[in-house]
């Protein structure tokens, strides 16, 4: 009796293995083999046998159950598209399964690296066009799933610009954490690497750590040699602090590389100009007007401050007693000489913008400053004329 018993386990168990591998067949036939789509039944068979012991590590099975939900994925057709919610990423875990499991030969495994490239282009792809359509998350998980797969050793490949696609997706789709862990893959895959790490310092900047956002540009800098962006947002940060030595000091980093450059002079002339530093805000004016003769704002600045200068000057003149003639006299005269020497910057200023009003109304008063001077009291009225001129055309 106790053999009998035996022998009708072993013919169940038997029996139970050879139903998997035939449902494993069964899924073939119904969703697989050419000209039949009823993924429904092959979905069923194939789930059956993947959690069967007998078939659970069978490397076939998974790649036909691989093949089958890329087929469920791919259909537009609306009773397949119910049959799962992520039919993408079923057919991934299938195809890394297949390949876990295989067997000395390979051959799904081989077949199944294949399919996984194609749905890692394919994913990615899909996100453009979802991106495009204005489908931020969706475009999101695409992409992240086309990174998935290329990071896995057998494919070993991405877009350069897979990670970076992910983040802007997210980041649209309003997922700033999620964002900023995908910019920083595409910064440490040096893809964007200062277009990255600024997007991550702006996002938490507008999460309102301001703290924050300084350690990671700081951070930035030290980790890339082509900074200067990220130098200038902590430049632009410092300044609107009114931290005017912190943003100098970038300010000089900045000019160290790129000497040239006429605008980083200028900013320079500002910051000094703030500080009261009127022999610093002289040099770094006169040094961007020397790359650039023409450069208008440097030339106006300059202007003004032989105007502030002179306006000291006959502020202190005004200061003093009136019966020290002669002392008021030679102050009054330092600060005509400093409205003068402001005239020339403000007049080729003009040149430069003939239209500019400010400009025209600023040499104007200059001018009524030196009206006791030969010739100034025909500048009043040439002035005059042209600011009106200026106002008809504006109205």
């Amino acid at each position: 009796m106790k053999k009998l018993i035996t022998l009708s386990v072993l013919t169940l168990v038997f029996s139970l293995g050879y139903a998997q591998k035939r449902n494993v067949i069964t899924a073939y036939n119904y969703g697989i083999k050419q000209g039949n789509t009823r993924y429904a039944d092959a979905k069923k068979a194939i789930d059956e046998a993947i959690n069967h012991v007998d078939t659970k590590e069978d490397e076939k099975a998974w790649y036909y159950r691989g093949i089958i939900y890329q087929k469920i994925a791919e259909s537009d057709k609306a009773e397949h598209m119910k049959l799962h919610e992520s039919p993408w990423e079923e057919a991934v875990l299938s195809y890394k399964n297949s390949i876990k499991f295989q067997d000395k030969s390979g051959r799904f495994a081989k077949d199944a690296i294949t399919q996984l490239n194609y749905i890692r282009v394919t994913c990615f792809n899909d996100g453009i066009k979802l991106f495009e359509e204005k489908d931020y998350i969706n475009a999101a998980k695409k992409f992240t799933l086309s990174s998935e797969i290329g990071n896995l050793p057998e494919i070993n490949f991405n877009e350069d610009v897979v990670y970076y696609n992910t983040a802007l997706s997210y980041e649209r789709a309003n997922n700033l954490e999620a964002a900023k862990i995908q910019y920083k893959l595409s910064a440490e895959n040096n893809y964007e690497p200062v277009g990255c790490i600024r997007r991550i310092a702006d996002i938490t900047l507008k999460e309102g750590d301001t703290a924050a956002y300084v350690t990671i540009l700081q951070d930035g800098i030290a980790q890339i040699a082509d900074n200067q962006i990220l130098m200038l947002l902590l430049i632009d940060h410092y300044s609107n602090a009114n931290q005017l030595d912190i943003a100098l000091d970038y300010l000089n980093k900045v000019i160290e590389i790129d000497p040239t450059n006429k605008v980083y002079h200028y900013a320079k002339g500002t910051f000094y100009d703030k500080k009261d530093n009127v022999e610093g805000a002289f040099e770094a004016y006169n040094k961007a007007i020397e790359l650039d003769p023409e450069y208008f704002d440097a030339i106006f600045n300059m202007g003004a401050l032989f105007f502030n200068k002179g306006a000291d000057l006959n502020n202190q003149a005004n200061d003093i007693p009136p019966q020290e003639v002669d002392a008021y006299n030679a102050m009054r005269e330092k600060a005509l000489e400093e409205f003068i020497k402001s005239t020339e910057y403000f007049e080729r200023a003009l040149e430069i913008n003939p239209t500019d009003m400010y400009c025209m109304k600023q040499l104007k008063q200059i001018y009524f400053q030196l009206r006791g001077k030969p010739g100034y009291s025909e500048k009043i009225k040439e002035m005059d004329e042209l600011i009106h001129k200026a106002e008809e055309t504006e109205n």
